[in-house]
């Protein structure tokens, strides 16, 4: 009984993490607002989450902030472009569910599969922005690379995010307040699983 009044214990450990996701989902809702700044949003949910993992850091607020500000120029770019993909591939999936031309099925499809590829890089991408000092092309690279490799990794984030969004839409929308940070501390702690298992770096490929 004296352990539950100790700040390492695990109950205590665990509220922290929901404050944080808590936080971090405000945070990247606000950052995100102007739509064109999801990219360095994005980027510094990812930074912060590494912070936060390895419990270094200056706060989640600052820290938020600062990788927001320091990361914003190459960042923005890649988020417009990532977010523009989606927007057009979620179109065509949209406009062509009801279609039974085989033509436009086999666009339907293709734009499926283009839909997960582009997830499964982003899975990777962005942690990689919030940790690297690469070009935007080696981490577009790399991150392309990573996702093919550790494929099954790629396909469990896939899943995961989208059961956790399934269950916040449809049975639990409280869930939303936390989702955002959740779902990027899955993301961060997989990616982290990898690097550290993996001596993949930007040397290996350029």
């Amino acid at each position: 009984m004296k352990n539950l009044f100790r700040l390492d214990h695990p109950i205590w450990k665990m509220m922290s993490l929901l404050s944080d996701f808590l936080l971090l989902t405000l945070l990247w809702l606000l950052f995100s607002l102007p739509i064109v700044t999801i990219g360095p949003s994005v980027v510094a949910l990812n930074h912060t989450l590494i912070k936060i993992t390895q419990q270094s850091g200056q706060g989640t607020i600052r820290e938020f902030l600062n990788a927001f500000k320091s990361n914003f120029k190459a960042s923005l770019f890649v988020g417009i472009i990532v977010l523009s993909a989606y927007i057009i591939l979620l179109f065509n999936i949209r406009v062509l569910l009801y279609q039974t031309d085989p033509a436009l099925i086999f666009i339907f499809f293709v734009s499926i599969l283009l839909l997960i590829l582009l997830s499964f890089n982003c899975f990777y991408l962005f942690p990689m922005m919030a940790t690297t000092k690469n070009s935007v092309k080696e981490n577009l690279v790399l991150s392309f690379y990573l996702s093919i490799k550790h494929l099954k990794w790629s396909v469990f984030l896939f899943v995961s995010h989208a059961t956790m969004v399934f269950i916040t839409v449809y049975i639990a929308p409280y869930l939303s307040f936390f989702i955002i940070g959740g779902m990027a501390y899955v993301n961060i702690t997989v990616y982290n699983f990898i690097i550290k298992n993996s001596f993949v770096n930007s040397t290996t490929i350029f």
